[in-house]
């Protein structure tokens, strides 16, 4: 299987042999599993991804393995019919974890999709149950358990689109839904949106923790959302505005270069301020700012959404968009499903399903 690379934030492809088994992060699974020093030993050579805090230390460990149709599944009590499918061999985050357990659902996702397995599945110990509820947030149901360990296995089906905590994450569902555009200024795109990232940005201000970035459910604050009340479910474009240190026009800097699908919109004033905090836990601005919603929240809307990935090419810029009649937008804008088609042909996204 031909895993991805990712150049952003802080996962990274290292392989077993790069970890250290006596690590205390690794003594939970050394309790579940009595063999784990053997097998992990055995893996010395494979592919991981990992998530490393400032010091080195791992807080994430990620092990994705593809199964061919003559793989084995007689320790299932309803073994799976063979076929080709990921399972996920190892998922473990710490408490420290930056919302980088979203980040890995991505990573999972993402490569299930890129090699062509459609069914993801994994085993969770029952006395796991915030791990268990996890999967089940993003699509994963019980489908039988194993009869060595009694783990439950969790299945998800990737050519069938159901409602689920993340708007169906990674399908991404198109009928009956609005699209909308929205402008994001160079200085917060891409913290908020690191997959994003332009060719011409240097990548390594983007490789430090950021919950923001790392999470897949971020928050937009603005004063510009005042004009359209989105649904949930439905999709936004993200339009990174121009760069004034880049003497080149906004007629061809300005594109379109990410979308994500709306899970919550609301005032900043008509919610508690529990809520509130929350929601700014997943935005990225400064601390000034933070402190100016607060102080001045009927001011401000939000738009809570889920972050489907980054468009595979920035074609669309305003010079495409000014074809359409559609100038730079000021704040969220509501655009014809002919536009919003065609940004979705014509750039491309490969990270997803579109349905």
């Amino acid at each position: 299987m031909d895993l991805i690379d990712y150049d952003i934030l802080s996962i990274k492809k290292e392989h077993f042999r790069d970890c250290n088994i006596e690590d205390d992060f690794f003594s939970s699974l050394k309790t579940d599993y009595p063999g784990f020093r053997r097998w992990f030993s055995r893996k010395c050579d494979e592919p991981v991804y990992t998530h490393r805090d400032a010091d080195g230390s791992i807080q994430g460990f990620l092990y994705l393995k593809e199964e061919k149709e003559d793989e084995d599944y007689h320790q299932m009590r309803h073994p799976l019919e063979p076929k080709r499918r990921l399972k996920i061999g190892t998922f473990k985050i710490s408490e420290n974890g930056y919302y980088m357990g979203e980040r890995f659902f991505k990573v999972i996702f993402e490569n299930a999709i890129k090699n062509d397995l459609y069914e993801v599945y994994v085993t969770i110990f029952p006395h796991h149950e915030l791990l268990l509820d996890y999967f089940i947030r993003f699509g994963f149901s019980e489908v039988t358990t194993m009869l060595d360990t009694g783990e439950i296995v969790l299945l998800r089906n990737l050519k069938l689109f159901e409602e689920n905590w993340y708007q169906g994450y990674p399908i991404l569902q198109t009928n009956n839904q609005d699209f909308y555009i929205l402008p994001i200024k160079p200085e917060y795109h891409t913290h908020l949106l690191p997959d994003a990232i332009l060719r011409t940005e240097d990548n390594s201000k983007y490789i430090n923790n950021n919950k923001a970035g790392n999470a897949l459910k971020k928050v937009y604050f603005g004063r510009n959302l005042w004009k359209h009340r989105p649904n949930a479910g439905d999709i936004i474009f993200f339009y990174r505005t121009k760069d004034t240190n880049n003497a080149s026009p906004a007629h061809y800097q300005s594109v379109i270069t990410s979308m994500g699908v709306v899970s919550n919109y609301g005032h900043a004033d008509l919610i508690d301020i529990t809520e509130l905090e929350r929601l700014l836990n997943k935005c990225v601005l400064e601390e000034h700012e933070i402190n100016e919603i607060k102080r001045y929240s009927y001011k401000y809307r939000f738009i809570e959404f889920i972050y489907y990935g980054k468009l595979d090419y920035r074609v669309i810029n305003l010079a495409y968009m000014r074809d359409f009649g559609i100038e730079a937008p000021r704040g969220i804008e509501i655009v014809a499903n002919e536009f919003a088609y065609n940004v979705l042909k014509k750039s491309g996204y490969s990270e997803g399903i579109i349905i």
